[in-house]
């Protein structure tokens, strides 16, 4: 769960931000992208991020049970394929993470998205992402998204594939 807000200061430059209030993590951070009209249905998107705050460690996943203090600055950049109502999005990012002052190293980030227009106001949309390092770790991304005078709002679903077939496996043992 998180909530963001991003508002056009031009065309084609975005300014935003964004809060993750759960009850294991507390972060926030400050966003800007900056959008190219590459052609009639190719755009170009480039941008950065800016954040912090703290989210719990649980014993399971290594380490000490804390709050760690977290930090993070990255960029990314996108080329989105198609129409307003119905497109392809690949996109790259490299988010550097810095946990109790301490840099991590961290990886490229990649995904390939889309949507596809339903009725006035509504999206469906899907995204998939992964790491440079880790070919079994995908994220999937399900979602609806609604526009109403100029305002957009996201309800979307967060699910690991390799996760499941790892319970599905051990269910059948």
């Amino acid at each position: 769960l998180y909530n963001s807000y991003h508002r056009g200061i031009t065309k084609n430059i975005t300014l935003g931000g964004g809060v993750m209030p759960l009850f294991i993590s507390y972060l926030g951070w400050v966003d800007a992208k900056l959008s190219v009209k590459l052609g009639e249905n190719f755009h170009f998107g480039t941008g950065g991020i800016l954040g912090g705050g703290y989210a719990y460690n649980f014993p399971e996943d290594g380490g000490v049970e804390a709050w760690n203090k977290y930090g993070l600055a990255g960029g990314f950049t996108s080329l989105t394929i198609g129409s307003k109502d119905r497109f392809i999005n690949l996109s790259a990012a490299k988010v550097l993470v810095s946990v109790e002052g301490e840099s991590s190293d961290s990886p490229w980030m990649y995904s390939l998205g889309g949507a596809c227009k339903i009725g006035k106001y509504n999206r469906l949309f899907i995204e998939a992402g992964n790491f440079d390092r880790s070919s079994d770790e995908w994220a999937v991304g399900l979602g609806v998204n609604t526009s109403y005078r100029g305002n957009s709002f996201d309800v979307g679903f967060l699910f690991f594939p390799e996760q499941f077939r790892k319970c599905f496996q051990a269910v059948k043992r």
